[in-house]
């Protein structure tokens, strides 16, 4: 049974970077993040000006020390879509759905 985020990466999985890495610590160290950003509980480096296939976007993401962003709770979720939805980002964008590459 398909469940409702497999659904949403079908729909999102086209062009832009999006990337997640690891936050830090404490918030203390937020402002070293850059490029990143912190929606919700992660951090998150979104680039609509490079369109690529997934593949690039995956090494993209690595150059970064992220790796394609991995929605793992429908509140992760939730945060993405409101932080998408506010800048009205209408670039797609890869998410981290398949990785033929390993």
């Amino acid at each position: 049974m398909v469940n409702l985020l497999q659904i949403i990466f079908i729909f999102l999985n086209i062009y832009g970077v999006f990337a997640v890495g690891s936050p830090p610590n404490n918030d203390e160290n937020a402002e070293n993040m850059h490029p990143f950003i912190k929606i919700g509980s992660k951090y998150y480096f979104i680039n609509e000006s490079l369109k690529m296939n997934w593949f690039a976007s995956s090494y993209y993401c690595r150059s970064y020390g992220g790796e394609l962003a991995n929605i793992e709770t429908p509140a992760e979720m939730m945060a993405l879509q409101n932080y998408i939805s506010a800048r009205k980002i209408e670039s797609r964008l890869w998410f981290d759905g398949n990785d033929l590459a390993r």
